[in-house]
C-alpha cells in the first residue's frame, strides 16, 4: 500500500499559524491572562491597644473613716483665762509641727491617729506629740483614761530608742481619737511645757503672747534645760527674756540650726527642725516694734 507523503516542515507551520489565527478570530475571549509579577505582601499596621486603665491604689497610709466619728469634735483651741499664756498661732505652730496637721479629718485617715515611733532616742509617741519616753506609767494612765487600751500603753512609759521601736509594734494598733488627743494636748501637754517653758526663762511671762508661745515650742521639741555644750543657745534666750530682746531671741532660735545642724543631719531630721526654728523665729520678729 502508498503510504501518503510526509508533510514538508514548512507546510506543517503554515498550517498550524493559519489555525490559530482562525481560533483566535472565532474565540476572542480566550486571550490568557496577563501573568502578574509578584507583589509584596501588604505590611498590616497593628492597631495600637491602649493599656488598661487602673484605679490607683490609694496611699498606703490612708483610709476611710466613718464621717460620724468626727461630726461632734470639741473646739480645736480655747484661748486660756489664765495660764498658759499661749495663743492660736502657737497652737497652730505646735500642733502642726508635732503631727503635720492641724486638721482633724487629716488625722483621722491617716496612721498618725495610731502610736508611731519617731525613731532616735523618742520612745513610742501618740495624740499630738506625747511620747511615752519621757511620761510615767501613772501620768499616762491618769492622762489618757478615755482610752480602752490604756493599761497597753502604759507598758510604753519610760521606753526610748531601739526599746521603743519593738515596745511600739504591740501598740500601734490603739486608735487615739482626735477629740482625745486636743483635749491632753490642750489641758495637759501645754501647760506642762508652758511651766517649763517659764522656768527655763525667767520673766518669760511678760513677754508678747507670740515670743511665749514660741519658746514654748522650742521646749516642748528640745526640753528646757540650760546644761551642756549643746544648750548654748538656750542659755542666750534666758540672758535675752528679761530684757524683751526679741531680736536675740530670734537669731539664736536661728543659731540652733548651726549648734545642732549636724546631729539634727545625722538623724534625718534637719529639715524639718529646722523649718520648725525658722517659723518660731519670725513669730518673736513679730514681737519687736
Amino acid at each position: 500500500m502508498d503510504r501518503p507523503s510526509p508533510l514538508h516542515p514548512r507546510v506543517f507551520w503554515r498550517i498550524a499559524l493559519a489555525l490559530s489565527f482562525l481560533g483566535l478570530c472565532l474565540f476572542p475571549g480566550c486571550e490568557k491572562a496577563p501573568i502578574q509579577e509578584n507583589q509584596p505582601t501588604p505590611v498590616v499596621t497593628p492597631t495600637p491597644v491602649s493599656p488598661p486603665v487602673s484605679t490607683p491604689t490609694p496611699h498606703k497610709d490612708s483610709e476611710d473613716y466613718p464621717i460620724s466619728a468626727i461630726a461632734e469634735s470639741k473646739p480645736l483651741f480655747t484661748p486660756p483665762s489664765t495660764d498658759p499664756k499661749i495663743n492660736q498661732a502657737a497652737w497652730n505652730l505646735i500642733c502642726d509641727a508635732e503631727v503635720g496637721t492641724t486638721s482633724e479629718a487629716y488625722y483621722m485617715t491617716h496612721k498618725i491617729r495610731f502610736p508611731e515611733w519617731p525613731e532616735g532616742q523618742s520612745g513610742v509617741t501618740w495624740g499630738i506629740g506625747y511620747d511615752a519616753g519621757y511620761n510615767t506609767k501613772d501620768s499616762i494612765l491618769r492622762t489618757w483614761k478615755q482610752i480602752s487600751e490604756v493599761e497597753r500603753l502604759a507598758l510604753c512609759a519610760g521606753v526610748k530608742g531601739a526599746r521603743a521601736k519593738t515596745m511600739w509594734t504591740t501598740v500601734d494598733d490603739i486608735l487615739i481619737p482626735w477629740s482625745v488627743a486636743v483635749e491632753v494636748f490642750n489641758e495637759t501637754t501645754i501647760p506642762r511645757f508652758y511651766q517649763e517653758m517659764c522656768r527655763a526663762f525667767p520673766g518669760a511671762k511678760e513677754l508678747k503672747l507670740d515670743a511665749q508661745g514660741a519658746l514654748t515650742s522650742m521646749v516642748y521639741n528640745r526640753g528646757g534645760s540650760l546644761i551642756g555644750d549643746s544648750r548654748i543657745d538656750l542659755r542666750t534666750i534666758a540672758k535675752a527674756v528679761p530684757n524683751k530682746d526679741y531680736k536675740t531671741i530670734a537669731e539664736a532660735l536661728r543659731h540652733m540650726n548651726v549648734t545642732m545642724g549636724p546631729k539634727w543631719r545625722s538623724q534625718g531630721e534637719y529639715a524639718g527642725l529646722s523649718k520648725r526654728r525658722e517659723a518660731e523665729a519670725r513669730m518673736v520678729e513679730g514681737c519687736i516694734k
